[in-house]
């Protein structure tokens, strides 16, 4: 079972599960950090389209919240429709969260 507490702009996820390993982001500063991480990891494995997507996304930081989170999920759900080979099993469960936490933040739901 997962909750969802509001923590500024971005809902932390919190799973209530044993061992928990869960991403999690505090806020939009966060949600920026993973962005950038993630499309120079996309970049130095060669999914250098993928990663120019992500770091569009990461630029929208600086404007308002709801168009950065909203370009944030929308460059990830392409990621995820993509060819996944540059992201490690871990990578994808790390995508999946902070999938996961865009929805609840944008559209309210939960899962």
């Amino acid at each position: 079972m997962r909750t969802y507490v509001a923590s500024g702009t971005l809902l932390l996820l919190r799973r209530t599960e044993h061992g928990d390993n869960a991403m999690r982001l505090t806020d939009n500063h966060a949600l920026h950090d993973y962005l950038t991480s993630l499309a120079a990891l996309l970049r130095e494995r060669g999914a250098n389209v993928m990663a120019d997507a992500v770091a569009a996304a990461s630029r929208q930081a600086s404007g308002l919240s709801t168009e950065f989170l909203g370009e944030s999920r929308l460059a990830l759900r392409k990621l995820v429709h993509s060819n996944l080979v540059a992201l490690s099993d871990e990578d994808r469960v790390e995508l999946g969260d902070v999938l996961e936490q865009l929805d609840v933040v944008l559209d309210g739901r939960t899962r």
